[in-house]
């Protein structure tokens, strides 16, 4: 008897104990109050608070005040002051592609609008920046929104966005319906960002990395990529024969550009080096058809342009390697059979070891499990790291 009550009481105790740690659980959760007075006819909302944004990055922060004045009719300074004068919750949502903003009507915030003649929409729970035309529906009634409405999120920022039309996305097809929510995580040297909804791609086969070292001009770099299934589409210009090219590859790429060329390795079992060459000849007389004379019904001759592929031919340099040269046109493409790999190449140099960056370890900082497919886009004074999750999640890392 005396045991079973202390088993009794201790499973009370428990009780209760779980009971508080779900309600610090909760407590120290992403709360958002701000959600319920934001217009249904926003497009993207982001919510965070003034102290989370004014934590990015020196040079994210400049960026973002930019970004700002560009989408709205204020300028940069006065954003900044108002993220400087004002601490508390606010929320950024996107009408038309125009920024608008909302916080709670407090004394500080009111006053930082009116010192700036920055004209709001009061009321009483909420003030809307600038000032706006809406309708009374809320976005909390909205079908998109509800569906990827976060419960509990322990996230810096929480964005949300209607449709994938709205965020370019370089990996999967764009079904323009879907909607995707964004978790937002800052740091002093980092913004990272977990993107949840149809963006990722499918993970059926990985690639032994041929690349070791990233040079010092990298323009951009990602390995473990099915580029085939990028739906994005382009002309048939000169400019764009990289994106043709890794088109028409099958299976995971790996693929380093830089300001002299660039270098593509696969696998063969995917790409025989064959319908690698037809494939190459089949984009460059698109891009440069053959001008052929025609003899019109009237006896007139008219310049006729077809895009004639046995003009332009490989040349076997033995039973590994074929080239195809046009220095015209800045072409010098080798491509190679590498035992189960092959490799293509434009005007590339050998990567320098002095001048270039081991990538082991590059894009641990953003994610431990990076095997699945990454890529790798420095700009401007940002490095941009993308980690292929799965289907329908990727991580995005600014640094």
């Amino acid at each position: 008897m005396f045991r079973f009550f202390w088993l009794k009481f201790s499973f009370v105790i428990f009780s209760f104990a779980l009971f508080g740690a779900c309600l610090i659980f909760l407590f120290f959760s992403h709360n958002d109050t701000l959600k319920n007075f934001v217009p249904a006819e926003a497009d993207v909302y982001l919510h965070s608070t003034t102290d989370k944004l004014n934590s990015l990055p020196d040079n994210q922060r400049e960026l973002f005040a930019d970004w700002l004045e560009k989408h709205s009719s204020l300028s940069k300074s006065a954003w900044q002051t108002i993220f400087n004068s004002y601490r508390g919750e606010i929320g950024l949502f996107s009408i038309n592609q125009q920024i608008f903003a909302i916080a709670k009507p407090t004394k500080k915030i009111i006053n930082a609008l009116d010192a700036q003649n920055i004209s709001s929409l009061r009321q009483r729970k909420s003030l809307l920046f600038p000032g706006l035309q809406i309708s009374g529906e809320k976005l909390v009634k909205t079908a998109w929104f509800n569906q990827i409405k976060q419960k509990v999120s322990f996230s810096d920022a929480l964005i949300y966005i209607k449709n994938t039309a709205i965020l370019p996305l370089p990996l999967s097809e764009k079904r323009q319906n879907d909607a995707l929510v964004i978790s937002a995580n800052f740091s002093s040297k980092w913004t990272k960002l977990n993107i949840l909804g149809p963006v990722g791609q499918e993970i059926f086969s990985k690639s032994k990395r041929q690349i070791t070292m990233l040079p010092t001009d990298t323009i951009v770099y990602f390995y473990n990529i099915l580029t085939e299934k990028i739906t994005e589409k382009a002309e048939f210009l000169p400019q764009n024969f990289k994106f043709h090219l890794l088109k028409s590859l099958k299976g995971p790429v790996e693929f380093l550009e830089t300001n002299n060329g660039f270098v593509v390795f696969g696998l063969l079992k995917y790409n025989s080096t064959a319908a690698i060459q037809q494939n190459i000849s089949a984009i460059l007389s698109q891009m440069f058809p053959t001008v052929k004379p025609k003899l019109l019904p009237d006896r007139t001759i008219a310049a006729q342009l077809i895009a004639d592929p046995s003009q332009w031919q490989f040349v076997n340099n033995n039973q590994q390697q074929s080239v195809l040269n046009e220095k015209k046109l800045n072409l010098n493409i080798t491509i190679d059979e590498l035992q189960k790999y092959f490799s293509i190449k434009n005007n590339f140099s050998e990567v320098n070891s002095k001048d270039s960056t081991k990538i082991n370890g590059l894009f641990s900082s953003c994610s431990i499990f990076h095997n699945q497919g990454a890529i790798f886009y420095p700009v401007n004074s940002l490095k941009l790291f993308i980690i292929n999750k799965n289907e329908n999640k990727i991580r995005v890392c600014i640094e």
